[in-house]
């Protein structure tokens, strides 16, 4: 688990999380009590605390299963999945977390003092654990967007994501009856306008987004010219912007004077998590700068590799260069990097070729004065042209029998995936864009309640992840070989 997200749960149910993290992390199904006590370093009774009400868990979790016999504890059947499930109950039976949404979503439109009957704790306690919660650092960065509202919704909208928690009851049932209803149908508008089909993970993360806005909006926070217009995306009043300011106007109720500020907030959130298509992004104000950014770069790309390169890989290669430059004026960039695992390692790649071509890259966008040169927006270029590169000019093509959808919201994320996946070439897989009747294992970033053999990826897939994934994929095929 991220520490970033540690101080938002209690200690005790971080120490469960830790607890079933061990097994995942280690691949052991058996620890002695000493074992565990050393790995967690917490003391013998807090061991035996947690084993006690890891039965919850057991009951609440497909498959688990704990079991403790002479001072060895066994966990059996735990995966991704398991791990997200797991931290998704630690974070719903968590006051913190729980005095965490009431500070800033307040879904139930409770007072403190109806918050607390209904935890059933004191006065004295609450006021307890709020103050604890508001010295953590993570209390505080949120707290420093505060003055930015389009920005304090879309770092809640990601906390919110990690602990998977917008199927929860306490948010579902307290929305208006035809509200997801008319968020999709707009998800349907924006992307006709937009000329795209959202993945099934795109639409869901657009939907929890809405979610968001509508608490914060109902709580009287709003979007504001003073404070947000320079943390959101500037754009050109195209014909198809306007279209879609009537539709928010006429189907939201939103008034005159912020509909073009709910517009531009979210066009950087579809921006954001690269979610408009290329020939689309035409209504950025500052659209004309990528492309002559992307423009300098692919010259030079075409004048490294002469004429070796595959016509289609190149456009690709392109296309991707613009998503990556348009991502990376996104005032939401860094919240991305700062709730989320660095997805990838510092040197992704030894390849000389890549590495200089990744390092000229660099060195056009750096010298380009309309783009941010910080540390955190650098990281995020020399990452995502590494796997650009990577990905479009030196790929592999194998087709499998085992049928993997792998469906994350960001195409580098997803390609990244895809392009580890067909190195594997002694597993036979088929990799899929979307989940079909023939599909076998989901990868995504976002849970699929109609699918089961389920790998949630939303943090940097690790040696164990990938461990995990071969292991399954070798377990699906012989379980095929039976039948």
């Amino acid at each position: 688990m991220l520490s970033f997200y540690s101080h938002l749960i209690d200690d005790d149910q971080y120490q469960i999380i830790q607890f079933f993290e061990l097994f995942f992390n280690t691949k052991k199904n058996s620890y002695s009590i000493d074992q565990l006590q050393k790995s967690l370093g917490v003391s013998r009774y807090k061991i035996k605390y947690i084993i006690s009400i890891s039965n919850d868990f057991v009951e609440r979790v497909p498959n688990l299963n704990v079991n403790i016999d002479q001072n060895i504890v066994t966990c059996e059947y735990i995966d991704q999945s398991t791990i997200r499930r797991i931290t998704t109950i630690s974070a719903t039976q968590s006051i913190k977390f729980q005095i965490f949404l009431h500070i800033f979503l307040n879904p139930k439109k409770l007072t403190d003092k109806e918050l607390q009957t209904e935890l059933g704790i004191s006065a004295a306690t609450y006021f307890r654990l709020k103050k604890q919660l508001k010295n953590t650092a993570v209390y505080k960065k949120i707290k420093s967007f505060t003055p930015y509202e389009s920005q304090l919704r879309y770092i809640i909208f990601r906390i919110l994501e990690y602990f998977d928690f917008f199927t929860s009851p306490l948010l579902q049932e307290n929305l208006p009856k035809k509200f997801l209803t008319q968020v999709n149908n707009s998800i349907t508008y924006s992307a006709i306008l937009l000329g795209n089909s959202p993945t099934y993970s795109q639409r869901q993360q657009t939907l929890h987004f809405a979610i968001v806005n509508y608490f914060r909006s109902r709580q009287n926070h709003y979007i504001s010219k003073d404070n947000d217009d320079n943390v959101l995306v500037k754009i050109n009043l195209t014909s198809k912007i306007a279209l879609f300011n009537n539709h928010l106007s006429s189907n939201w109720h939103i008034h005159q004077g912020e509909y073009l500020l709910q517009t531009r907030l979210y066009a950087t959130f579809l921006v954001s998590i690269q979610q408009i298509p290329v020939s689309k992004l035409t209504f950025l104000t500052q659209y004309q700068n990528i492309v002559s950014l992307t423009n300098n770069q692919t010259r030079l790309t075409s004048k490294l590799f002469n004429s070796e390169l595959d016509v289609h890989q190149f456009t690709n290669f392109q296309k991707q260069l613009i998503k990556i430059n348009a991502t990376s004026i996104s005032p939401f960039l860094k919240i991305d990097l700062l709730t989320q695992h660095s997805w990838f390692p510092k040197k992704i790649n030894t390849n000389i070729t890549i590495n200089k071509l990744r390092d000229d890259l660099i060195n056009i966008y750096i010298k380009n004065n309309d783009f941010s040169t910080d540390k955190l927006t650098l990281s995020y270029i020399y990452t995502q042209y590494t796997l650009n590169i990577t990905n479009e000019l030196f790929p592999h093509y194998y087709k499998r029998p085992i049928y993997i959808a792998v469906d994350f919201s960001q195409d580098l994320r997803e390609n990244y995936v895809v392009n580890h996946l067909i190195t594997w070439s002694n597993l036979n897989i088929y990799i899929e864009k979307n989940v079909s009747n023939k599909t076998d294992i989901l990868i995504s970033d976002t849970h699929n309640p109609n699918f089961h053999n389920e790998f949630i990826w939303k943090d940097d897939p690790d040696i164990i992840d990938w461990i995990n994934l071969y292991e399954f994929i070798q377990l699906k095929h012989s379980e095929n070989n039976k039948i």
